[in-house]
């Protein structure tokens, strides 16, 4: 029977003689590479079913042909579906003997044809059955996980660029107004997340085009930017002045606290002498020494002041309030007082009053140690330079700023005395819930005022009778009822006296920072040292009218 030429392409030939198969011009090499790893690991390679044959087929390109579904074996379709000219060709028994293991040397016109390209292209349910992975499928996993990766590589901004760059690659992640602001900012260090922009546009410029709530306030969102270089991770703080963020510098690679002022002009004015007098007391303490926290870069961002610090911890507010409102006994409170009376000091030399001294405003370095500083000099000034009258948080209000009368450095030590007695007992010594109430409580522990202090007063008759008894609610208990001993709820002799100093009515004889320092209940805490101020060339101490020296002849204690 003559055969078609389709039917000798289709069906395989005799195997040659051995010594005739290097005759054969196109699979000799491939014979040899597949037949050796087909004797290496043919058995964990070939699936349930196959014969050795289809071990040595290497995958080709998938063609049109599919396999039915069900298919066992790499040659099965063409045992499951012959052609009929194949079934009836003589030849077409040779299909089952044993030479057709030898399949990997066909004839060159096999190796284009549909059904052997149908053996290199298993399907995806035949790969699970075999855990076979032809080469071409690994490749294509590889190029489509590059291209995720990619497309993952091309949301993510890499940061510095140029701002033509980001507006060239970015400007859809950019608000209408930034898109304009921008071109100020030559070099780009962040610009924030689309979600948390606030969609500001030039032509609308109610509340400061947006940037502004109805307070002047600074809109504070999370993963927004300040200057194309400080990414907004949350609000620290709110106060009069404006609020207080915590910040990524992506320029220096470290966390900030910026401050940023209300767009008012009296608060932008406060905030330029805030920052005069803190740059002043950086100057004179470049180590850190004197507890004062260090101020940074300051610049102006849609209309409003910001003013970079350090980044801090807990405040002693903070720590009181962990604590369960219980006091920290002596021992800490001794070491906290130590370093709020080394920044007093420094104040008194050069006549600054910080007027705000409050556990608000004193932070911890660290959260596990005692170090700690001075913050927030928003109502701070110089002596001659005072300009407000209603100052002070009311718990730690001195009595002449509650009378009215004219204030100094002295004011800082009533608040000291304060904070330090709240540091030990865990609530505040006078807790009046207005100036009439804090003043009767001033009253039920020190006693009456002097006249010679109240008679100075255009307030007086606010606070006082005719006859000069304090205006009290009847639950409050006569004035000086109280010792200062049980107020603080502490009967140590040292501590009651030191107490008794910072809280003296009269600023003039109210405790200094030198002489507190130098007071028997600090001096024994701090290793026995004697924390007065000495000349540099000798023991004699120095007189406390003479002018300040340098705090390099500052004695600071070790902390």
């Amino acid at each position: 029977m003559t055969s078609t030429p389709d039917q000798q392409n289709d069906v395989p030939a005799p195997t040659p003689p051995k010594e005739d198969r290097k005759s054969i011009p196109s699979r000799p090499s491939r014979q040899t590479k597949h037949e050796n790893a087909a004797q290496t690991d043919r058995g964990a390679r070939r699936p349930s079913g196959d014969s050795d044959h289809g071990e040595t087929i290497q995958p080709q390109p998938p063609t049109t042909a599919r396999r039915p579904s069900g298919e066992t074996g790499a040659r099965s379709s063409e045992i499951n579906t012959p052609r009929s000219s194949e079934v009836n060709s003589p030849r077409s028994s040779q299909i089952n003997s044993p030479q057709s293991s030898q399949i990997g040397t066909p004839r060159s016109s096999q190796i284009s044809s549909p059904r052997t390209s149908q053996i290199g292209t298993p399907r995806k349910s035949q790969i699970g059955r075999s855990s076979q992975i032809g080469a071409r499928g690994e490749e294509e996993a590889c190029d489509s996980e590059a291209e995720d990766l990619d497309l993952a590589e091309e949301d993510v901004p890499v940061y510095p660029m140029s701002n033509w760059e980001a507006l060239k690659t970015w400007e859809h992640h950019l608000s209408p107004y930034e898109q304009q602001e921008i071109n100020d900012y030559p070099i780009v260090h962040y610009f924030g997340i689309p979600q948390a922009k606030i969609h500001a546009t030039v032509e609308n410029s109610a509340n400061n085009h947006g940037f502004c709530d109805n307070k002047a306030n600074y809109k504070i969102t999370t993963g927004d930017h300040l200057l194309y270089r400080y990414e907004i991770l949350d609000k620290l703080g709110q106060g009069a002045f404006g609020s207080v963020m915590r910040v990524t510098d992506h320029l220096e690679k470290r966390d900030l606290a910026v401050k940023v002022i209300r767009n008012k002009k009296r608060f932008a004015h406060q905030a330029l002498m805030e920052i005069k007098l803190l740059q002043f007391l950086k100057d004179l303490d470049p180590l850190k020494k004197a507890h004062i926290i260090h101020v940074g870069a300051n610049f102006i961002f849609r209309k409003h002041l910001c003013i970079c610090f350090e980044l801090l911890s807990l405040t002693l507010y903070d720590l009181t309030r962990n604590n369960g409102f219980r006091g920290f006994g002596l021992e800490l409170t001794r070491r906290f007082t130590v370093q709020i009376l080394i920044a007093l000091r420094i104040f008194k030399d050069y006549n600054i009053i910080h007027c705000d001294l409050k556990p608000e405003n004193v932070l911890l370095v660290d959260a596990t140690k005692t170090n700690l500083r001075i913050i927030d000099f928003g109502s701070a000034c110089f002596e001659e330079d005072r300009t407000y009258t209603y100052i002070q948080s009311r718990f730690y209000r001195a009595p002449e700023v509650i009378l009215g009368l004219p204030y100094d450095p002295a004011i800082d030590i009533w608040s000291t005395g304060c904070m330090v007695a709240e540091m030990v007992i865990g609530l505040p010594i006078f807790p009046g819930e207005n100036e009439v109430d804090q003043m009767a409580c001033i009253t039920e522990v020190m006693g009456v005022a002097p006249t010679a202090i109240t008679s100075l007063s255009r307030r007086k008759k606010m606070f006082f009778d005719q006859i000069g008894n304090p205006r009290m609610k009847k639950r409050q208990k006569a004035p000086g009822a109280k010792t200062m001993a049980s107020a603080c709820d502490c009967d140590n002799h040292e501590f009651v006296e030191f107490m008794k100093g910072c809280l003296a009515w009269d600023p003039a004889i109210r405790l200094s920072p030198n002489a507190a320092l130098n007071s028997s209940w600090i001096v024994q805490g701090v290793q026995g040292h004697e924390l007065i101020r000495r000349n540099p060339d000798g023991d004699t101490a120095v007189d406390e009218s003479s002018p300040p020296c340098s705090p390099r002849e500052s004695f600071l204690p070790p902390i």
